[in-house]
């Protein structure tokens, strides 16, 4: 029974409704690329070897905002691997979505640029 309420909790996450909203771009606000920037070092192997790059900023309808960009970080080696997106959406000044590894942040950044991007309602 455990494993039958397990398995359904990913499919009904996925119910959650998420709607479009218009997004804007907007100044670069050196807070919340800090912000932005903090809650990425924070997941890395070697937070200070952290190279950041190509940050823009954007604002959706709802208040949002959306701060893309690029990261270099080091492998384990110390070798650094290559710049990355990333896609933060910070609501009220806290990170509510983040995507730094994976398609999901180029998806998101391009979304942005677009003028318009899902949120969960």
């Amino acid at each position: 029974m455990s494993r039958l309420v397990l398995l359904a909790l990913p499919l009904l996450s996925a119910c959650v409704a998420s709607e479009p909203v218009s997004v804007s771009p907007v100044a670069l606000r050196a807070e919340d690329a800090q912000i932005a920037q903090t809650h990425i070092r924070e997941a890395l192997r070697d937070p200070e070897g952290a190279r950041f790059r190509n940050a823009r900023q954007f604002a959706t309808a709802g208040g949002d905002q959306i701060i893309c960009g690029e990261y270099n970080a080091t492998n384990g080696f110390g070798g650094y691997v290559g710049y990355t997106p990333y896609y933060v959406r910070l609501r009220e000044g806290l990170v509510d979505v983040a995507h730094i590894t994976g398609g999901m942040a180029a998806v998101g950044c391009r979304k942005a640029r677009e003028g318009l991007v899902n949120v969960r309602a």
